[in-house]
Order: structure tokens, then C-alpha cells, then sequence
């Protein structure tokens, strides 16, 4: 299975059980039970074992390509490790993040225009040492994309009714000091 088809099952993970709704969501045995159905999913589709832990808003899946873990609702915060080198833009509300062994996306939404967001996103990474390698723009849609010591970092941005939804993916964050 790869990472992107295994991020997909977590998010539907976390929507079934209730997006850590406890008051709905409060028998034991039905987390013990969605954790077993998980992990027998992730197996059957990745040929080997994995642990499922289901906790509030958030699954951790742990393979033997390394720890996987997706959160949304009320709680996410930033992952542990995300660099700090890559923009997050100031003001938008953090909606979901996922990490992997190989880097991380991150969800958010701002009431920001999105020519706003895009010019400001570049013009910071930019200052931040990355080089732009692409962008994109067209009509309540764009994307730019950023290279930095052997790693990726792309910054999407759609207009969303009266807001922004602004998607980053960073891959081989592993290789850079997130300090």
C-alpha cells in the first residue's frame, strides 16, 4: 500500500470512530474492536503487521516502514518534527496534519485572498533559502513549489467559498534539521 492510499484508510479511521467524539464514542470494547479491524485492513494491504492506536482526534499507524500518523478536529496542532524552515501562513486555521517517515501535509484554512496568501507564502519560503521550481495559477487555484537541500515542499491554495484552503506537502523532511 503506499503512504498516500495508507493516509486514506487513517482518515476514514478517524471518521468512522467518531473524530474522537467521546461522549458518542465511549465503549472500550468498540475501540479495541476498531483498532483490530484496522490493523487487520493495514496488514491485508501492506503484506505485513501493523498497530493501530485510535486516540480523540488522532490514528498513529505503526509498520515496518515507520510511524504514520493523522490527526484532525478541534485539537491538531502542528506534527512533532515539522520543519521549521517551511512557511505555515500566519492566521490560518490548522484543520488536519499527517506525518510519515518521508515528511508531512499539512490542511488549513484562511479567510485570506488567495493572491494574498500565494505572494506572501513565496515571498517567505524564498527569504527561508528555498528556490521556487514551479508555479501554477489559474482562476481560484494555484500551487508553488519549492526546493532545498534534497527536499520538496509544495504550497496549494484554493478558494473555498468566502475562504482559502491551503494544502503543504513536504517529502524528505526527514534529511533536514527541524530545529
Amino acid at each position: 500500500m503506499d503512504k498516500k492510499n495508507l493516509f486514506v484508510l487513517a482518515a476514514g479511521l478517524l471518521l468512522a470512530t467518531g473524530c474522537g467524539d467521546r461522549e458518542k464514542n465511549t465503549s472500550p470494547v468498540g475501540d479495541r474492536a476498531a483498532r483490530k479491524v484496522s490493523e487487520k485492513l493495514i496488514e491485508a494491504q501492506m503484506g505485513g503487521q501493523a498497530e493501530v492506536d485510535i486516540d480523540k482526534d488522532t490514528v498513529s499507524i505503526r509498520t515496518e516502514e515507520g510511524q504514520f500518523d493523522y490527526s484532525a478536529g478541534a485539537s491538531v496542532s502542528l506534527p512533532e518534527g515539522f520543519p521549521a524552515d517551511v512557511v505555515v501562513y500566519e492566521g490560518a486555521k490548522l484543520e488536519s496534519s499527517m506525518r510519515t517517515p518521508d515528511g508531512f501535509m499539512l490542511q488549513m484554512r484562511s479567510p485570506d485572498a488567495l493572491e494574498k496568501i500565494t505572494r506572501v507564502v513565496g515571498e517567505k519560503m524564498k527569504a527561508k533559502g528555498w528556490s521556487q521550481s514551479a508555479a501554477f495559477n489559474m482562476g481560484g487555484q494555484s500551487a508553488l513549489s519549492f526546493e532545498k537541500e534534497g527536499r520538496a515542499a509544495t504550497v496549494s491554495a484554493n478558494k473555498d467559498g468566502d475562504s482559502t484552503m491551503i494544502v503543504i506537502v513536504v517529502d524528505g523532511a526527514g534529511t533536514a534539521d527541524n530545529e
